[in-house]
């Protein structure tokens, strides 16, 4: 064994001394190129080994581009200065985030803090969107979460999530992961499935349930989500308030999200129109996109220029790619909303350390 080993040593010896006198023959740019390539192929393995991508564009496929941007992260908390770490740590640890974090507390206005901003958001609400904020001001907790959500991911841009929500995977494979390979940021909207049935909220029918405790719109200005949120303002606007659950749904909650969804997408659609179940003829393949997820194309409402938008299956939200803890947590018995808190009409400005999550 031992003759063996020298012998095997001896010829890489050799093998290494005559490389290193065919480098030193050649001329230094040559060399310098040469070790240029060695460096950038060793950093781009070792760079895909732990992230699955790789650092060069140019080494990179459109799927794999480098995702070394931090991207927007929203999450609401309505409990004074306190806040889930458990949860928020798992997107922290899986991606580049720029995280914003809203709350009600009365002291803060805006409170930047390197890559995390602490924004109060009836401030927020009131900058973005004055001719609302009285409306806003009264209406419930639990819709103030809801449309708040709708309202950041199309200002800005980037992902929302609940507070008890975390990630799975990294961002940047959710796609990749039901092999939809286009890259994260040329879609207008990420969305994934609630529930992929047929399902009927009071004077609402709908052919499915668009989930809304993850929100994703890579792009600020979403043409998607501005429209959604105006359309969850006129529900707000014609429907009464009121503490039950399944009104709550048909206002500001996943039944109006679904709602306005399908008919933004009916609009913009390529073709436009839809069936008797209001399903839009730019969703093709209904049940594949139940099974599999799907992605749709659609028209910019100015430029005409045609959109991407993905549809994920709901196993992504319930595991694959991100889990909620507390599924329904602002439920009550008898079909009412869970304690007094959230159904007052109190100043956002409340301090109080009993608030719910969304």
């Amino acid at each position: 064994m031992s003759a063996q080993y020298r012998g095997l040593k001896a010829w890489v010896s050799s093998r290494l001394s005559q490389y290193q006198s065919s480098f030193q023959g050649l001329p230094r740019f040559q060399r310098r190129i040469i070790v240029i390539a060695a460096l950038v192929i060793c950093i781009n393995i070792f760079s895909l080994m732990a992230t699955g991508t790789t650092v060069f564009p140019f080494w990179s496929s459109p799927l794999h581009r480098p995702d070394r941007k931090f991207r927007n992260f929203h999450f609401i908390y309505f409990r004074g200065d306190t806040y889930p770490l458990e949860y928020i740590d798992t997107w922290k640890k899986l991606g580049l985030w720029r995280i914003f974090f809203y709350t009600d507390n009365a002291t803060i206005e805006r409170e930047p803090k390197g890559h995390f901003e602490r924004l109060n958001a009836y401030f927020f609400v009131k900058e973005k969107r004055p001719h609302f904020i009285e409306h806003y001001k009264n209406s419930l907790y639990v819709e103030r979460g809801d449309y708040l959500r709708y309202l950041v991911v199309a200002v800005h841009g980037g992902v929302y999530a609940d507070s008890d929500v975390s990630l799975t995977i990294p961002f940047n494979r959710w796609l990749q992961y039901y092999d939809i390979n286009i890259h994260p940021d040329d879609f207008d909207f990420i969305l994934a499935l609630e529930f992929d049935g047929q399902r009927e909220w009071k004077h609402i029918k709908i052919p499915l349930q668009v989930c809304q405790w993850v929100i994703a719109s890579p792009k600020p200005g979403g043409v998607l989500m501005n429209r959604v949120v105006e359309e969850i303002e006129g529900y707000m606007l014609e429907m009464p308030n009121s503490t039950y659950q399944i009104d709550v749904m048909v206002r500001t909650g996943p039944a109006a999200f679904t709602k306005a969804i399908l008919k933004i997408l009916t609009e913009y659609g390529i073709p436009p129109g839809k069936d008797s179940w209001g399903v839009p003829n730019c969703i093709p393949h209904l049940q594949h996109m139940k099974d599999y997820g799907t992605v749709i194309k659609f028209r910019h409402p100015v430029s005409n220029k045609t959109l991407l938008g993905a549809f994920l299956p709901k196993r992504a939200i319930r595991g694959e790619l991100s889990d909620h803890h507390y599924h329904g947590k602002w439920k009550g018995k008898n079909q009412t909303l869970r304690g007094n808190k959230l159904t007052e009409r109190r100043s956002p400005f409340y301090e109080g350390e009993d608030e719910e999550t969304f």
